[in-house]
C-alpha cells in the first residue's frame, strides 16, 4: 500500500470516528432536551412524595404493569428499608441517564426514561434512580431504586 493510500485511509477512519462521537453526543442531547420539559418537573415532584415512605402513596405513582408484578407485602418491606434514611432534607437537579424501549403485555413497546437524583436525607446521602414511563400525556414511575451507604451499614 502506498503512503498516499495509507494517509487517505487514516483520514477517512478519523473522520468516521469523529462523526460517530459527534452523532452520539447530538443524539444524547436530543434525548435530554426531549424529556427535560416534562420529565424533570415530574421527577422533582415525585421524589418528595416517595420520600414520605408511604407505600400506598408511592404505589399510586407507579405503572399498572409494575403493580401487578410486585406483591404489596414485598413492596412495603422495601419501603420500610428505604424509610430508614429518614426525612428528605434536599435534592439536586435530576440527571438524565438514558432511554430504553420496554416490551408491553399487549405486544407493543413503551419508552422508559431513566433519571438519577442525588438526595440528602436525615441519616445521610443517597442516589435515587427513577425509571419513568410516558402514559396518557404524563409520566408514571415504572420502578425506582435508592442507593446509600447508610442502608448497607445496617
Amino acid at each position: 500500500m502506498s503512503l498516499k493510500k495509507l494517509i487517505i485511509f487514516l483520514l477517512v477512519w478519523v473522520i468516521a470516528v469523529v462523526s460517530g462521537i459527534v452523532g452520539v453526543k447530538v443524539y444524547k442531547q436530543h434525548q435530554i432536551s426531549k424529556y427535560a420539559v416534562d420529565a424533570v418537573p415530574y421527577v422533582k415532584k415525585v421524589i418528595p412524595e416517595i420520600s414520605q415512605w408511604d407505600p400506598v402513596a408511592i404505589r399510586s405513582l407507579m405503572t399498572e404493569q409494575t403493580l401487578q408484578s410486585l406483591s404489596p407485602e414485598k413492596f412495603s418491606r422495601i419501603i420500610e428499608i428505604f424509610s430508614q434514611m429518614g426525612e428528605l432534607q434536599s435534592m439536586e437537579e435530576p440527571v438524565f441517564v438514558q432511554t430504553d424501549s420496554l416490551p408491553t403485555a399487549g405486544g407493543g413497546n413503551q419508552m422508559l426514561v431513566r433519571y438519577t437524583v442525588k438526595a440528602r436525607y436525615r441519616k445521610g446521602d443517597a442516589i435515587l434512580t427513577l425509571n419513568l414511563v410516558e402514559e396518557q400525556g404524563g409520566f408514571r414511575v415504572a420502578y425506582f431504586n435508592l442507593s446509600s451507604e447508610v442502608l448497607t451499614q445496617q
